[in-house]
Order: structure tokens, then C-alpha cells, then sequence
């Protein structure tokens, strides 16, 4: 066996480099928008949903920085994530998205703590309702993408489990299909997305397909 240089390790110990050590908290990291949430999204800014709610309840714009309609809006959007946010962590299950997109301009994640979602909901004083609204948008994606299936005259590809037909899906299936695919935020107003692999660009296009959705129409 080659034994190595004693000289040649003298020399690489007394060699100089220099090092940099990037501490992982200052490395910004893309906002994203999952497909899943801006689904939940679309079907409540359908029913006016925010609007409504901020009509309905006595508030003070210049003592919230979020309307109470954008905070009951943060409850249910939580129920449509891949990992479930107890009420006191929907602000950290907030962290990473565009929340500006979500709720409006200037409100961040923190600003969706728990007081001011309880304050929201003691004005509300609906929670169960909420939850039924949650329910509610569930079935109609389910109802529709069933319709558009027993509608349509066309072949569908293999989207189901195990690249089997698609037949009688369920809510969970067309969330799980949409949960890794998001927008990114790449600078203010702009937006990309992408696909990890060819199989789930056609399952998610065609899912949105089937429910009358264009991809761009998420950012509307």
C-alpha cells in the first residue's frame, strides 16, 4: 500500500482558506402559493365571502390590519393545507406564502396570530360555521369534478391511483393531486410555476381542467 507524503500534509495543514458560513436564517427563500389553497380560494371569493363577513360584523379598519373577513378567510384557507394549523399556529403555517396575495397588501404572517383571529371569530361568533363553509367547498369541488367526468365524451388519461382510470374521485384525491404545485413569487406582481415531472403536470392540468379552471385564473 502507498504510504502518503509526510511533506504533502504539512502542506495542505499550513494552506490558508477561506471559509464563509452562511447562517441558513438569512437565506431568503421564495414566497409560494400552493394550488391547494388557492382552490379553497377561488370558490370563496366566488360566494364573496370576505366581503360579506366584513359587512356583517361591526369593526374599525384603523384597528385592524386585517379585516375580520380576511382572518375568517386564514381558518378555513388552514383547513385546505397539507399538515392541519390548530388556531394559535395558523400564523406559523402561514410562513412561506404570499399571504399579500391571500389577504391583502401589507399583511404578513404574523399579523394572522391567534388574538386577532379570536377577536375576528367573537365577532363572527360562527366558528362551526366556518368549518361548514370548509365542508361546503369541499363537496362542490368533489360534485363538480364528478360531473364534468360523467360529462365528458372525451378519453381521460390515467390520472387515477395507480394510473387507473379516473372514476368517482374524491376531495382528498383532487387535494392531494394539487398539494405539491405552487406559484412562486419571483418579485413583485410575478409569479412562476413548474412541474416535478411530466405525470404530475397532466394530473394537475387536467384536474383543473375538469373543474372549469384555468391556472392563470388563480392569480385573478
Amino acid at each position: 500500500m502507498a504510504k502518503a507524503s509526510k511533506k504533502s500534509h504539512k502542506h495542505k495543514r499550513n494552506k490558508k482558506r477561506k471559509i464563509t458560513i452562511l447562517h441558513p436564517a438569512k437565506v431568503e427563500q421564495p414566497l409560494i402559493l400552493p394550488f391547494a389553497l388557492l382552490l379553497a380560494n377561488k370558490f370563496l371569493k366566488l360566494i364573496g365571502f370576505v366581503e360579506f363577513i366584513d359587512g356583517s360584523v361591526e369593526w374599525d379598519e384603523s384597528h385592524w390590519k386585517v379585516s375580520p373577513g380576511n382572518l375568517a378567510k386564514a381558518v378555513i384557507l388552514a383547513t385546505f393545507m397539507q399538515v392541519r394549523a390548530p388556531l394559535y399556529r395558523i400564523k406559523r403555517a402561514f410562513a412561506g406564502y404570499d399571504t399579500e396575495a391571500l389577504f391583502g397588501k401589507g399583511v404578513m404572517p404574523e399579523h394572522l396570530n391567534d388574538y386577532s383571529i379570536a377577536r375576528a371569530l367573537e365577532r363572527i361568533n360562527a366558528l362551526v360555521m366556518l368549518m361548514n363553509i370548509s365542508l361546503l367547498i369541499r363537496a362542490i369541488v368533489q360534485y363538480k369534478i364528478r360531473k364534468s367526468i360523467n360529462e365528458s365524451e372525451e378519453e381521460l388519461p390515467r390520472i387515477g391511483w395507480n394510473n387507473k382510470k379516473l372514476e368517482n374521485p374524491t376531495i382528498k384525491y383532487v387535494l392531494e393531486a394539487l398539494e405539491k404545485a405552487y406559484f412562486v413569487k419571483e418579485q413583485e406582481d410575478t409569479y412562476s410555476y413548474g412541474f416535478y415531472s411530466e405525470h404530475q403536470q397532466l394530473t394537475v392540468t387536467t384536474v383543473l381542467e375538469l373543474l372549469d379552471i384555468d391556472i392563470e385564473e388563480f392569480l385573478e
